[in-house]
C-alpha cells in the first residue's frame, strides 16, 4: 500500500506532472472545503432561528398567560369577589376597593451568561496540517511487553508532512495491529492535542505482531504507516 507522503516526492522528470496533479486537487479540495464552511455556517443560522422561534413562542405564551390571569381578576373585581389588596403597614387599613392586579406588564428578554457574539469572529480556522501517519509515531509500554488479559496503551503522535508533530486533535488516526483476533479490545481517544491514546487488551498469545497507524483524512483514503513490532507473551512471564 503507497504512503501518502510519496505523493509529496518528486524528480525533475516528474516534477511539473506530479505539481500539476497536486494543484488540481488543490483546487478540488478548496470547493470541498467552501462546502463544509457554509454547511457550518447555515446549521449554526439553523440553530439560531430554531431558538429564536423558541423565544418568540415563550414570548406569546407569557403575554397570553398575563392576560389571562388579568382578565380572571377583572371579573372578580367587577364580580365583588376578588380580595382586597393588603394594608401597606402592620397597623394600616384594608380598603376594600382597592386590589393589587396578579400581573405587570413586564415581559423581559436576557442573553444571559451563555452569549457567543464576541466568539462569532473566531469560528473555525482554515488550515493547511494535516496528519501523516507514516511519520508519526508511537510510544508507550504496550510496545514492549503485552501480557494476556492484561490491558495496556500506547500514545501514537501526529505528525504533519515535514514530520513535526501536530497541535491540533481530531486527527483520526487508528492504531491497527497485524493479528487483530489475538486482542480481546483495542480502544481510541482523541486527547484533543493532536495525541491518540489507545487502549489494547491480549486475548492470547500471538507468535508475531506489529502495530502500525493508520490515518483516514477522507471516507475512502488510508495510509499505512510505520509499523513497530510487539511482544505478546501468556501470564505469568517466563525468562527468556
Amino acid at each position: 500500500m503507497s504512503r501518502r507522503i510519496d505523493s509529496l516526492y518528486c524528480s525533475r522528470d516528474t516534477a511539473s506532472t506530479q505539481i500539476k496533479a497536486i494543484e488540481k486537487e488543490i483546487k478540488l479540495r478548496a470547493e470541498c472545503v467552501r462546502r463544509e464552511v457554509a454547511d457550518a455556517v447555515r446549521q449554526r443560522i439553523g440553530a439560531l432561528q430554531q431558538r429564536e422561534q423558541e423565544l418568540l413562542r415563550s414570548i406569546d405564551e407569557m403575554a397570553m398567560v398575563k392576560k389571562q390571569v388579568l382578565d380572571a381578576q377583572l371579573t372578580e373585581i367587577m364580580r365583588g369577589t376578588c380580595p382586597p389588596a393588603a394594608a401597606e403597614t402592620v397597623d394600616g387599613e384594608v380598603d376594600h376597593d382597592r386590589f393589587l392586579v396578579n400581573a405587570d406588564a413586564v415581559i423581559a428578554f436576557r442573553i444571559g451568561e451563555e452569549d457567543f457574539l464576541d466568539k462569532i469572529n473566531t469560528f473555525g480556522a482554515i488550515g493547511e496540517d494535516s496528519a501523516y501517519a507514516s511519520l508519526s509515531y508511537a510510544k508507550g509500554p504496550a510496545l514492549g511487553v503485552l501480557k494476556v488479559d492484561n490491558p495496556s496503551y500506547l500514545w501514537v503522535y501526529a505528525c504533519d508532512r515535514n514530520g513535526h508533530r501536530r497541535k491540533d486533535g481530531g486527527n483520526l488516526i487508528t492504531p491497527t495491529v497485524s493479528n487483530p483476533e489475538c486482542f480481546q479490545s483495542m480502544d481510541v481517544e482523541d486527547l484533543k492535542t493532536a495525541d491518540i491514546k489507545s487502549s489494547l487488551c491480549l486475548a492470547r498469545r500471538a507468535p508475531s505482531c506489529w502495530i502500525s497507524p493508520l490515518t483516514r483524512k477522507t471516507a475512502t483514503r488510508r495510509f499505512t504507516g510505520r509499523p513497530s513490532s510487539l511482544l505478546c507473551v501468556s501470564k505469568p512471564i517466563t525468562k527468556l
